[in-house]
């Protein structure tokens, strides 16, 4: 149900989508933290509007995530996780664009940009 009424909703496929529909804001893109054994989180963030989407995984668990933007280079909102499990998280890119700092997923984590078209 939507805005009051109901709407049928039918499995199809994915729509395209275009690298103009989505504007890259500057939390847009790909973050990890660690390597090897070090490892501890990886997180794919979209932007458009006042929209942060993502998924990723910390220690093996997959999440999504859904936020607003809050304030420059800042996000709010919530992980939910494959077990039904939530999660209320905030995220901060430093002033370089380099490292997100996010809260709520285990404590405080630093993620790394990644390149682009980088492989995990």
């Amino acid at each position: 149900e939507a805005f009051g009424a109901p709407v049928d909703l039918y499995r199809a496929g994915a729509p395209p989508i275009s690298a103009e529909e989505w504007e890259e804001g500057s939390l847009a893109g790909s973050y990890r933290s660690g390597r090897g054994e070090d490892w501890v989180c990886d997180l794919k963030l979209a932007e458009k509007g006042t929209l942060v989407l993502g998924s990723g995984r910390i220690y093996t668990r997959a999440f999504v995530l859904n936020g607003l933007l809050d304030g420059t280079d800042a996000f709010r909102g919530r992980a939910l996780f494959a077990d039904g499990s939530e999660a209320t998280v905030a995220g901060q890119l430093d002033a370089h664009g380099q490292r997100l700092t996010v809260d709520g997923l285990v404590g405080q984590i630093e993620l790394q940009r990644q390149p682009t078209g980088s492989q995990w």
